[in-house]
């Protein structure tokens, strides 16, 4: 009973997959590709904002992926580059990961970032001081909050580069 079950299952999987082929393919790849489309107009807009607030942050992400790009292990699998898009979505649930982390340890080290980060910000924006923000730099902000921030005025006023 139950391999014949199987059998038909699988007869009528194979002649709706010969019949519906080009209709469901039809049907499928527009609405992925709106759904692609809509994301990256969220995306470029987010761009926009962030490196409106972060001076310097674009040259660092460019640099950044141009180190990616011209590494030699690209020279030698160069279809690696179609798969270039895994590392943004590794990084997304490595950084959610974190974040969740950090949550469920403590608010205050939450509260200590956004306050550090804010601080940047107002150094960066209002009090006119020239920092060029980069990764590395919005990460110490990021994890160590004030202390960060006075670490990477410090070094900034230091001639330090990070």
């Amino acid at each position: 009973m139950k391999s014949t079950l199987s059998a038909l299952l699988i007869i009528s999987l194979l002649f709706l997959s010969v019949v519906q082929s080009v209709s469901a393919e039809d049907k499928l790849k527009p609405v992925l590709e709106r759904l692609y489309n809509a994301t990256q107009q969220i995306v470029d807009r987010v761009e926009k904002i962030a490196y409106g607030f972060f001076p310097g942050l674009e040259d660092s992400i460019e640099n950044l992926t141009s180190i990616f790009l011209s590494s030699p292990v690209f020279e030698w699998f160069p279809n690696l580059r179609n798969f270039f898009w895994l590392f943004y979505v590794a990084a997304f649930f490595a950084i959610l990961g974190i974040l969740a982390k950090v949550w469920s340890m403590s608010k205050h080290l939450i509260l200590n970032s956004v306050i550090g980060i804010i601080i940047l910000l107002i150094l960066i924006h209002y009090l006119d001081v020239e920092i060029k923000v980069t990764l590395l730099k919005l990460a110490l902000i990021a994890i160590f909050g004030i202390p960060g921030v006075l670490f990477v005025l410090i070094a900034h006023y230091l001639g330090i580069p990070l």
